[in-house]
């Protein structure tokens, strides 16, 4: 027998059972473990609020099964008859908008006398009549008053000639609240499905922290101690503090604290005794499963029992993609932050009150073979109703992300870095709808790496909600067991094609919920057919320096696994280099798994960093003798700086370079030289290199070092204009001029540094007088090579190279 084969027959005789589990000591008083002494009507009930011995109290569970007064339960079924009439009310889950609405089950109960003999195991043993003492729901409360959040279990079938409990489904509850006895005698309990556990009033992440600065803190203080005593042991070893606006990062020592101030981009600040500490609650590159799943367990208090973790992660795997980072400053409800991750993650969490699990759920691509139901075969006459919602559609979405402080409120715009906004114009336009409503979101998990991530998630929710989507209500009996969260295809002639014909439609059921007639009463969404899949690896790259592909990508996405497709794209005017000549300005290494597919895109520059320009020579000038002895120090001119390499390549790749450049980073210019004649009006002064490109900074101006009355003097004026300039990204610096306190110079003679390169070129040689000719002015810089490692690289089209290429 089952349950869809007895619902499907008629005359069948449907029934309810309400099983309460409730917490009970699996010891017996004064044996073994338990210590306790008391005799007769001092012994506990076993329950832990009776208890005479809590240290040793052996938790289990005793089950309270109810029945209605009048049902016929066969011999052997224990159950309690004071069950009056139970309602439910469905869960509903609220696509892209977080948890939803919580399903629930209200059961009224009789309170009537009942005797203790499958309750109290020392009722034998009490003074008084345990038969007629009281009623159950009085003796009840009394003995568990610590009902709230035990498990209420409904479970609805058929008798059978030959009872068997496979002809029922169960329903899985926590308790919220237990009223009564009311004045009509009743009792009535509300039990809400298991995800209430996460419920914000219930459950927060981080935990709430006591402990509080002992004395005044100043912003430099490195140290402090916590009260009350004994409170450190409520925090981590280590870990990061949220005092007021500040977060400092700190390693504990008992009470004590050593702190590094100012952490998370915040400011050190003066703080008071009794300010609070408050442990930061961290994120740090986890997948979404894993912290859905560690807010579930750890900080709300399910069961593990309740969730298939293996099947999270094999979703996870198969449809997203993405490390998840969040420091969280101030408790926040666990519900809360779970709608963030679902509605940001494109993934879904629900209660299945039949199969008793948590199911996790990537927002995908629909499957094939989904059930069709059909107005002939499947919905009950005249109960289907078609909708459409409107208030759920999206012109345009707004994704705030990259936030600055964790410490500032959520919604405040000014603490986000980046914002994407992506509408859909043809849905905007006056031929369409000619409205933008939009979609606003402010994420504390998403980092200034995760545009491409914040784009997938933009494009997902434009492409599932510009539409309205459709809702439909209808009955079905209980034999075709659809559950919140499945899947089907409808086909009713009250959705049409515009010629017609019956339209096929996907549609997810977001409520469910049992009637007194026996049927189960639905609501079903429509599901967009145009959801893209999320597990895609696109990394688009800003402007930064010594980027590695393979960093960028475990930064975001976490240890690539074999075989994917990770596409990179440089966007337009993006600017990738070195941060010295010594490292490249982009790197492609051998950490890869095998299989790994990289594209990359370059729509920007790719370009090694410019040498430095080389500095100006300096003079020495000692005024205490007589006649002055004026010496040169340098009369040489110094180098320029060679220029860095763009990229290197350790890896099979795929580039394309269409739009972009890839270069060497070009030499700075050499120094000039000087010329001595002893004569200080017409000695002349070399000029500094200028920076080759990219942003390869000019060297530094020269000056004159003096000596009077044994005073050391460095001064130059408003002519001694030596210094070279920086370049730009494409335009090497220009050369710093010579000094020359006689202008013009009575010799023509020129000491002016070198021009630094342009990208990809040697810097200029500085310049040198005709006298003396033994003077050498300084040697441009070499540029740097564009690619090293050219053998790995497939090229879609080469582009724009500059530099050699090996």
């Amino acid at each position: 027998m089952s349950y869809a084969v007895e619902s499907a027959k008629v005359g069948h005789i449907p029934t309810v059972f309400i099983e309460l589990d409730m917490d009970f000591c699996a010891l017996r008083s004064g044996i073994g473990a338990c210590t306790a002494t008391q005799t007769g009507d001092d012994k506990c009930h076993n329950t832990y609020s009776t208890c005479n011995d809590p240290a040793n109290f052996d938790k289990t569970i005793k089950t309270y099964r109810f029945c209605e007064k009048n049902a016929s339960i066969p011999v052997g079924i224990n159950a309690i008859p004071l069950i009056k009439s139970v309602s439910f009310a469905s869960q509903e889950i609220t696509p892209g908008k977080g948890l939803g609405v919580r399903g629930s089950v209200r059961v009224n109960f009789i309170d009537a006398p009942w005797p203790d003999t499958e309750i109290d195991p020392y009722w034998q043993e009490r003074t008084y009549d345990t038969t007629n003492s009281g009623t159950f729901w009085g003796k009840f409360k009394a003995r568990n008053p610590y009902y709230e959040n035990r498990v209420l279990r409904v479970r609805r079938g058929y008798l059978t000639a030959v009872f068997d409990w496979s002809n029922f489904v169960d329903s899985v509850y926590v308790i919220d609240r237990l009223d009564g006895i009311s004045k009509n005698d009743d009792v009535t309990v509300v039990a809400k499905d298991i995800l209430k556990l996460a419920d914000d009033k219930k459950a927060l992440f981080p935990k709430p922290s006591n402990g509080r600065l002992s004395a005044d803190i100043s912003d430099t203080d490195t140290s402090f101690t916590l009260v009350p005593s004994g409170v450190g042991a409520e925090y981590k070893t280590s870990g990061k503090l949220a005092i007021s606006g500040e977060v400092v990062v700190y390693s504990r020592s008992g009470d004590t604290f050593t702190v590094t101030r100012g952490a998370s981009n915040t400011t050190a600040e003066v703080h008071s005794a009794d300010d609070t500490a408050q442990e930061v609650g961290i994120f740090d590159d986890e997948k979404i499963q894993d912290v859905i799943y560690e807010l579930l367990t750890t900080y709300s208090g399910i069961s593990t029992d309740y969730i298939d973790k293996d099947a999270w992660d094999d979703e996870s795997t198969a449809y997203l993609a993405g490390v998840w980072n969040a420091e969280i400053t101030e408790p926040t409800g666990i519900n809360t932050l779970i709608g963030e991750l679902t509605e940001q993650g494109l993934c879904r969490v629900w209660w299945d009150e039949l199969e008793q699990q948590i199911p996790f759920r990537a927002v995908k691509p629909l499957p094939d073979g989904l059930p069709v139901l059909t107005d002939e075969s499947h919905f009950l006459s005249k109960t289907i109703d078609v909708k459409t919602d409107t208030t759920q559609r999206i012109a345009t979405a707004l994704i705030y992300f990259a936030q600055k402080k964790p410490t500032e409120k959520i919604d405040d715009l000014k603490n986000y870095e980046l914002r994407v906004a992506t509408p859909d114009l043809d849905a905007i336009s006056a031929l369409q709808y000619g409205t933008n409503p939009f979609k606003k979101i402010y994420s504390r998990w998403f980092k200034k790496t995760s545009l491409g991530r914040v784009n997938a998630l933009a494009d997902s929710l434009i492409k599932t909600y510009r539409d309205a989507p459709r809702v439909i209500e209808f009955n079905l009996v209980p034999a075709l067991q659809l559950k919140v969260g499945d899947l089907f295809i409808a086909e009713t002639r009250k959705i049409q094609r515009v010629s017609g014909a019956i339209e096929s439609v996907p549609f997810e059921v977001v409520y469910a919920q049992p009637t007194d007639n026996d049927d189960i009463k639905y609501k079903a969404q429509e599901v967009s057919v145009n959801i893209p899949i999320s597990n895609r690896y696109d990394i688009p790259i800003l402007d930064d320096v010594d980027v590695n592909l393979y960093d960028y990508f475990v930064n975001e996405f976490g240890v690539p696994d074999q075989g994917i497709t990770v596409n990179f794209e440089i966007l337009e005017d993006v600017f990738i280099t070195g941060s010295t000549v010594s490292n490249y300005a982009l790197t492609v290494d051998d950490r890869w798994p095998s299989g790994v597919t990289i594209i990359l895109i370059n729509k920007g520059l790719i370009a090694g960093r410019g040498g430095k320009g080389a500095d100006a020579c300096w003079y020495y000038q000692s005024l205490n003798s007589s006649p002055r002895i004026d010496e040169e120090i340098f009369s040489i001119g110094e180098d320029g700086e060679d220029g860095g390499n763009a990229l290197l390549v350790d890896y099979p790749i795929i580039i394309d370079n269409t739009n972009g450049t890839i270069g060497g980073g070009a030499g700075g210019g050499g120094a000039g030289v000087s010329i001595l004649l002893g004569d200080d009006l017409s000695s002349e002064y070399s000029g500094a290199g200028g920076g080759g490109a990219p942003i390869g900074h000019g060297g530094a101006r020269g000056y004159i070092q003096q000596f009077l009355d044994g005073v050391e003097y460095y001064y130059t004026d408003s002519n001694f204009e030596t210094a070279g300039t920086t370049a730009t990204k494409t335009q090497g610096g220009d050369a710093g001029i010579k000094f020359c306190k006689s202008t013009p110079s009575p010799f023509g003679y020129t000491a002016n540094g070198g021009k630094g390169g342009d990208l990809a070129q040697n810097g200029e040689n500085g310049y040198s007088p005709l006298y003396p000719s033994s003077f050498t002015p300084g040697v441009g810089g070499i540029a740097g090579d564009a690619i090293h490692g050219n053998s790995f690289i497939t090229w879609q089209n080469t582009g724009s190279i500059l530099g050699t290429v090996t």
